[in-house]
């Protein structure tokens, strides 16, 4: 029941230097595609995680620890919680991603744009597959760094020859 895109995503990260060499072979739309579907799925399991963890951790104190607890309240403030997270890893996969890639973009003039996107799109998936988890995120954007340290390393070794049609841009 898992989708296709997380699977692809949990291939990536147990290989990530193989499938980077190989980055140029997949087209723009598709690693797009595919970074966009992550993104939904792995947003809206982390807004239904989100809800279901604070519906359990109030029952827990209201039940265990004796807080009286306004359900309807908590339920309200639950799902408005939830929705925010879905809408934040939206925001953060498009916008913040496509903020990066601006930023980055004048260091690395050898690299198409396109690609730099792509590379971008699977050097974050530590952060959109475990970022719902409510620890620090800080250890998986570390992770994140080092994909993309190792994502523009491997396209700097990919040469494209002189009459190619890839050398068009």
């Amino acid at each position: 029941m898992i989708p296709i895109q997380v699977k692809n995503a949990i291939q990536f990260l147990s290989n990530p230097k193989y499938h980077f060499e190989r980055i140029h072979e997949q087209n723009f739309e598709k690693s797009t595609a595919n970074h966009i579907w992550l993104v939904l799925s792995m947003g809206t399991f982390a807004a239904l995680f989100n809800l279901i963890f604070y519906i359990l951790k109030s029952a827990y104190l209201n039940i265990f620890v004796n807080i009286d607890i306004n359900y309807w309240r908590m339920i309200n403030y639950s799902f408005g919680r939830s929705i925010s997270i879905f809408f934040f890893y939206l925001f953060a996969a498009t916008f913040l991603l496509f903020g990066l890639s601006v930023i980055l973009k004048p260091f690395m003039p050898k690299i198409k744009y396109e690609m730099l996107l792509s590379i971008l799109f699977y050097a974050f998936i530590p952060l959109l597959l475990f970022g719902w988890i409510p620890a620090n995120p800080l250890p998986f954007l570390v992770w994140s760094l080092f994909l993309l340290f190792i994502g523009l390393r491997s396209y700097r070794s990919v040469h494209i020859k002189k009459e190619s049609i890839l050398q068009r841009d």
